[in-house]
């Protein structure tokens, strides 16, 4: 699969690429939209950028796709 997929049918067992806005709390400022990779929280109900604190940046993505294989080690 390799087109972007509406963020509804997202597995959430696994970090995903992302394409949303990111939103910075105080001031209510949106960014974007972006790429990004990021996880599903059960404690927080909630999709979460890779790296993301309590403090934020906040993420709402719109879509998802797997993220890319990485790249193969080569023998010298």
């Amino acid at each position: 699969m390799s087109r972007w997929q509406p963020i509804k049918s997202a597995p959430k067992d696994r970090r995903l690429l992302l394409f949303g806005l990111m939103c910075q709390h105080e001031g209510l400022r949106i960014d974007g939209p972006e790429v990004f990779t990021g996880y599903w929280d059960n404690i927080d109900s909630a999709w979460c950028g890779s790296g993301s604190t309590v403090e934020g940046p906040f993420y709402v993505p719109t879509h998802w796709r797997p993220l890319p294989d990485p790249p193969r080690r080569t023998a010298p």
